[in-house]
């Protein structure tokens, strides 16, 4: 009788193991789908299909759990965590990476903008150096290289750079100096270079305060086909080497700050801060982006960029506009629960009467840091690039990836003159002392943190007046 009572024991423990080994089972299954399923919850055969209805499994939840549904994924290492937010339907913890959002759908009513997570990231051409993909192309599940067929020649891309931060800092000069490269190739944007859709034309934004009507991706991506052009002309003639050379820019500086567009993103619905900004749509459908930084001394930038942008004419008015937009952002920050609600709120960037905001560098290197690792960004100071125009250069060109130019083309590019010179400045004389004093101070701990990040005491501005 010992015995059979043994023997049914272990029976009700195998029994129990089996049944315990099934509810694991389909708990992995529910892991590994339905991240899946949420990140491709678009199913538009075109990359470029508006979109209209919130996707099936958004459309299930109320709209205040649906735009706070989150994924945390990472790009294929293993080991970290997956969580959904503020919904009882999901699971609050599984394996996987960082905070990314997913699929929503926009809501026009509500004022929501085309929402680029519900667009599936583009098949890029492996052969190219610029991320580019061909459109409507069918493929077989076994195809390694995406090539387009004989009737269809049509090539879509994006930058393979941008260059990022801030007016009068020398980012026009810079491109200027580096479009003579052989191998970049300029876009439709202002100057060759800017495209100024992620910060303002995305939103219906057109200038500090004017609003139109929001331009969709696909007129972003028709800002690039100069290059896409270049490349279809290679394919067909199979010059290979010039798909491996030839790349484009987004020389936009304004994306790194102006961000106040965020309230119109389906994933920021109800939120009293932004959880989605630039980067993490970029990161969406992007496939390795490089980030040029050129960040000058705020305290000469803001007076410089003052005068030039006509937002006054004298060193005296400059004077009182800042002591008037210190007050003004104190205010905000002192009422707010983070301070990034200041930076990015549209209606207090738009009465400031000086653009102290984004000249604290710190707090918009570190949103972009949190979705870009640092290796993406190159980082330079005008200064230094101004002093030493040859190396950092060359700089620039070793982190694109670029051959370095040939002794001709870099004596051309280090001999051009400086892009732009602020004749205003000339007539409104030097910044008064007492603005320039009370500005340092101001400064002062936003560039200590900016030197923390940088791990570069060179942030710290405390040399330099350069004349942009």
């Amino acid at each position: 009788m010992a015995l059979l009572n043994l023997i049914r024991l272990k029976l009700m423990q195998a029994v129990g193991v089996v049944v315990v080994g099934i509810a694991l089972l389909g708990l992995l299954i529910l892991i590994f789908q339905t991240p899946s399923q949420l990140l491709r919850a678009s199913s538009s055969d075109s990359l470029h299909k508006a979109v209209g209805d919130p996707p099936p499994m958004a459309a299930t939840l109320p709209p205040d759990l649906a735009s706070d549904l989150f994924v945390d994924v990472d790009d294929g290492s293993a080991g970290n965590m997956l969580s959904y937010r503020n919904s009882s339907s999901f699971l609050t913890s599984i394996f996987l990476g960082k905070s990314r959002a997913v699929c929503v759908g926009s809501n026009e009513t509500l004022g929501e903008v085309e929402d680029l997570l519900c667009l599936p990231k583009p098949s890029y051409d492996p052969r190219l150096k610029n991320p580019c993909w061909w459109e409507n192309i069918t493929q077989t599940s076994n195809a390694k290289v995406p090539a387009p067929p004989a009737s269809v020649s049509s090539l879509s891309c994006l930058p393979y750079f941008h260059i990022l931060c801030c007016s009068k800092s020398g980012t026009t000069d810079m491109y200027r100096r580096i479009s003579m490269h052989p191998d970049l190739v300029p876009n439709f944007g202002s100057f060759g270079k800017e495209r100024l859709w992620w910060s303002w034309y995305k939103y219906g934004y057109i200038g500090r305060r004017t609003k139109s009507t929001p331009k969709p991706f696909d007129s972003y991506i028709r800002g690039f086909r100069v290059l896409a052009l270049y490349l279809e002309k290679a394919q067909a003639e199979k010059r290979q080497k010039e798909l491996k050379r030839l790349i484009t820019l987004d020389g936009s500086p304004l994306d790194m700050w102006d961000l106040r567009g965020w309230t119109q993103l389906p994933q920021n619905r109800n939120l009293r801060q932004p959880a989605v900004l630039t980067p993490h749509l970029m990161r969406h459908l992007y496939r390795d982006p490089k980030f040029l930084i050129l960040a000058r001394d705020p305290v000469e930038r803001l007076y410089t960029a003052y005068l030039f942008h006509g937002m006054g004419n004298s060193a005296q008015e400059f004077h009182e506009d800042v002591e008037e937009g210190i007050a003004m952002f104190s205010d905000c920050l002192a009422s707010a629960q983070d301070r990034i609600e200041c930076f990015v709120n549209a209606s207090v960037l738009e009465s400031m009467p000086v653009d102290l905001h984004f000249s604290c560098y710190a707090v918009y290197f570190e949103e972009w840091l949190k979705v870009f690792p640092k290796k993406h960004f190159l980082f330079l100071r005008t200064e230094d690039y101004s002093n030493d125009m040859r190396n950092s250069l060359y700089k620039i060109f070793d982190f694109l990836e670029m051959s370095r130019p040939s002794s001709q083309d870099m004596k051309k590019m280090l001999s051009a003159p400086i892009s732009y010179h602020t004749q205003r400045k000339d007539v409104a004389g030097p910044m008064l002392n007492e603005t320039r004093a009370m500005l340092r101070e101001w400064f002062k701990p936003w560039n200590q943190e900016l030197a923390h990040l940088m791990k570069n005491k060179a942030y710290l501005w405390k040399d330099a007046d350069i004349d942009t």
